[in-house]
């Protein structure tokens, strides 16, 4: 008896092993099969024009192909079809941003000017953050400055970014201070380690710089009472644009009552 059963628990034992053989075969033929239509769109996409070109985008939109973005920018320029890039990318969706990121560098001016708006348009990646902050500060494409600035203020990663654009803010090119500062603006950190840096940059050589922190500041309402005495002190300031930013900034912070000097207290978060 001990053998019977001993020999059906073999035959099981067979018999899910090579269900489960079976099924990983399925699977891994499955991807195959994607993989290998991606490609043959995206081949299509790369040799074809007009209408061929338009259905590859359709069927790589489709099958929201990530790896096909830097060929949707590369089509869009050659054909001059903004609305291939628009449609085809935002389908796709943000795992399309990293694909056009990394490609930057090898594209044509023509395929630049394409992939800035599409990386203006399109969601930023959860744990992009680090990577958008140190192209920043490396500055090695001035002409991101402003996409870079806006993607780190729709991040949620505030806190991993604040050290790298502490460091840009006390860069010796202006424009890269100015970047950071309007990054500081729109990054969601905590204002305990944000009003610092931009109370910092209040007693920049720049004006435009200082307007920005000023403008900044005032955004942070009652969370940036820290503020209240170095913005006071910039009434004296000779550029009229920083003295006007930093009056509204004293109404939004203190409520109007600039006179009292810094509030006590707890400013909210």
């Amino acid at each position: 008896m001990a053998f019977h059963g001993d020999q059906r628990s073999g035959r099981r034992s067979v018999f899910w092993g090579g269900g489960i053989a079976l099924l990983v075969s399925l699977v891994f033929c499955l991807a195959a099969r994607d993989l290998v239509r991606e490609l043959w769109w995206i081949r299509r996409l790369q040799y074809g024009s007009g209408d061929e070109m338009r259905q590859a985008a359709r069927h790589l939109a489709d099958l929201k192909s990530a790896r096909a973005a830097p060929h949707v920018i590369r089509a869009a320029a050659r054909e001059d079809d903004t609305a291939l890039l628009y449609g085809t990318l935002r389908a796709i969706g943000e795992a399309a941003y990293p694909e056009v990121f990394r490609a930057y560098p090898g594209f044509t001016d023509a395929e630049r000017r394409l992939a800035r708006a599409a990386l203006s348009f399109l969601p930023t990646p959860r744990g992009f953050a680090p990577v958008l902050a140190g192209v920043l500060e490396e500055d090695r494409f001035p002409e991101l400055r402003n996409v870079l600035v806006q993607a780190l203020g729709s991040c949620e990663e505030g806190k991993g970014v604040l050290a790298v654009l502490a460091r840009i803010a006390a860069a010796p090119d202006a424009r890269l201070r100015l970047a950071s500062i309007q990054a500081l603006r729109l990054v969601h950190a905590d204002p305990g380690a944000t009003v610092p840096l931009l109370i910092t940059a209040l007693r920049d050589p720049q004006a435009e710089v200082r307007e920005e922190a000023a403008f900044a500041l005032g955004l942070w309402e009652s969370a940036g009472r820290a503020a209240t005495n170095p913005l006071l002190s910039l009434a004296a300031d000779p550029d009229e644009s920083v003295r006007s930013a930093a009056s509204v900034a004293l109404r939004r912070i203190t409520g109007g009552d600039t006179a009292s000097g810094p509030p006590t207290g707890e400013p909210k978060g």
